[in-house]
């Protein structure tokens, strides 16, 4: 019930910021891309119909304008976009019509608006988007003078990047009724500057249209409120991304977070926090194993090829023939006897 009430009372004030002052869309910036100049700390190139890309090269300090037809690619470099203005204009504003792309082609720049205006009356994003945004890469701090990190009010696409809030009653997107949100991938963190008071609420809110399939949304703010959250009105497709919460209080153990009002009934929070789609439970079959029936293997008399028996003549013929010989020794043994015989007769006589 506490954290609820928590959530509820920082909903509550940050509308109040977004509401009770109004929305302040139509705040002119003080650089444009026809007034930057050489010394602002960043170079511009022209690429030709209305398409320019910005180069950060140092630290500034800027308000910076791109204006309805301009296309332009920002470069943060590994360096940093901050704002002073003291009438509440934010870092970057993006109008309708224009298109800016935010690349770091070196890693660890980012972009805030970190300038306290007492009694300012209005909302204080760092980028206020009525055009459309593309993020790819940098990080957006909010601070204490940003109800927002980026104020939607056309088509925002994040797919690289992200974004820190490290202050209460601060979100990272607000999404307003005429917003599209789009993100793919990212880092959004909930808390992460020590001495700091964390926040209490949440880093994206949506009254318009809002697709998540991706990105890594961390929350160690010590209070479980959820990292997205409709207001009235919006519709959220969170169909990818991790969610996880870390609670500083507890040596950040981590533990999933309750996305359930979000995320669509056919998807869930696996272990590691991570949207994915329900996997039916599949009954599995006994495997009926059938006894195999072992026939007996007959074993055909191996039959006896008959000899050749040319073959086996021609080896007889080679053996001397014993029966031949027997005959021939009878029929001598005959013809003497009856030699004998007639001579025995003659003698006789």
């Amino acid at each position: 019930m506490k954290t609820k009430n928590l959530f509820k009372l920082a909903l509550v004030m940050v509308l109040i910021c977004a509401f009770a002052f109004g929305f302040n869309t139509t705040v002119k910036a003080t650089t444009t891309l026809e007034n930057l100049t050489d010394d602002s700390g960043i170079t511009k190139t022209d690429n030709g119909s209305s398409s320019y890309t910005l180069k950060v090269n140092t630290l500034t300090t800027i308000n910076l304008q791109i204006k309805n037809g301009e296309k332009v690619t920002l470069d943060l470099n590994g360096n940093s976009l901050d704002n002073t203005s003291t009438e509440g204009m934010p870092t970057i504003l993006v109008e309708q019509g224009a298109e800016l792309t935010i690349i770091d082609s070196v890693g660890g720049g980012y972009i805030r608006r970190d300038m306290v205006i007492p009694n300012f009356e209005g909302s204080q994003p760092v980028i206020r988007n009525n055009g459309t945004l593309t993020i790819q890469g940098g990080t957006i701090l909010t601070s204490d003078q940003s109800c927002y990190g980026i104020e939607n009010n056309g088509k925002l696409t994040i797919s690289g990047g992200g974004i820190t809030v490290s202050t209460k009653t601060t979100y990272g997107i607000y999404n307003t009724t005429s917003g599209e949100v789009n993100i793919t991938d990212g880092r959004f963190q909930q808390g992460s500057v020590p001495n700091v008071p964390a926040p209490d609420s949440p880093l994206i809110v949506n009254q318009g249209k809002l697709n998540v399939t991706g990105g890594t949304f961390l929350n160690t703010t010590g209070n479980k409120v959820p990292s997205i959250a409709d207001v009235t009105g919006g519709t959220a497709s969170v169909t990818g991304g991790k969610f996880v919460y870390q609670d500083p209080n507890n040596n950040y153990a981590q533990e999933n977070q309750d996305m359930s009002t979000l995320i669509p009934d056919n998807f869930e929070l696996d272990s590691n926090g991570n949207v994915v789609e329900k996997q039916e439970p599949t009954e599995q079959q006994p495997t009926e194993q059938e006894p195999t029936e072992q026939q007996p293997t007959e074993q055909e008399p191996a039959e006896q090829e008959p000899a050749d028996q040319e073959s086996a003549n021609e080896e007889l013929d080679d053996e001397p023939k014993t029966g031949d010989a027997y005959s021939i020794s009878v029929g001598l043994v005959s013809l003497l006897s009856l030699a004998g015989i007639v001579m025995s007769k003659k003698f006789i006589k």
